[in-house]
């Protein structure tokens, strides 16, 4: 079952998510239901065809960051989830240490308040734009300083897929429809990737 992008409104996400309980208490919890959260990375995956054996809710919204992880507080109460989230945060944070260290606190306390079963947190990919300083050596340092937290923390995971998403330490073109969302290709390295290790630690 894939349940489309909802609007960001914490109230319906927790009814959404107490109808899909509901409906799985009287038919049998499915043995692999996985939540997707996170910005327009997520929202576009087309998690039905990219995770046939799994039971998937998409909670994907375009434009979110860590705000919307932070409403989302209490909603995955004993659920796998897996996050992306942080390109549409990167612009506050201008690889200044101080603000990755803070940022990172921040993104561990709002996955933590998920209180979700196992997490996977996806790293950061790697973006581009004309007329933008680039973004890499603040993506590659944040992805950096989460995996060291999250690594840290019983039952989450760190799935670093960033170096994937790159060809002579720049964007790799073919992956990317615009410098920021993906093409199938690209959805391909992360089907790949995270059913790898759902299959071998969620499940």
């Amino acid at each position: 079952m894939r349940q489309g992008c909802i609007p960001a409104k914490n109230a319906l996400i927790i009814g959404l998510l107490a109808i899909f309980s509901l409906l799985y208490s009287c038919n049998r919890v499915p043995d692999k239901e996985v939540i997707f959260i996170g910005d327009s990375i997520i929202s576009r995956w087309d998690l039905e065809e990219g995770f046939p054996a799994f039971t998937t809710i998409n909670l994907g919204i375009g434009g979110s960051g860590i705000k919307y992880i932070e409403s989302m507080a209490h909603t995955a109460e004993g659920r796998t989830t897996v996050i992306l989230c942080g390109t549409n945060d990167l612009a506050h944070l201008k690889n200044n240490p101080d603000n990755i260290k803070a940022y990172t606190r921040r993104y561990i306390d709002a996955v933590a308040n998920l209180d979700a079963g196992k997490v996977f947190v996806i790293s950061i990919l790697p973006r581009e734009f004309q007329n933008e300083d680039s973004l890499l050596p603040t993506i590659a340092a944040l992805n950096l300083s989460l995996s060291s937290a999250i690594n840290s923390i019983p039952d989450f995971y760190f799935v670093d897929v960033y170096d994937q998403f790159l060809y002579n330490n720049k964007l790799d073109y073919d992956l990317f429809e615009d410098n920021l969302h993906l093409t199938p290709q690209g959805y391909q390295i992360l089907n790949e990737t995270v059913r790898k290790i759902l299959n071998h630690e969620a499940f």
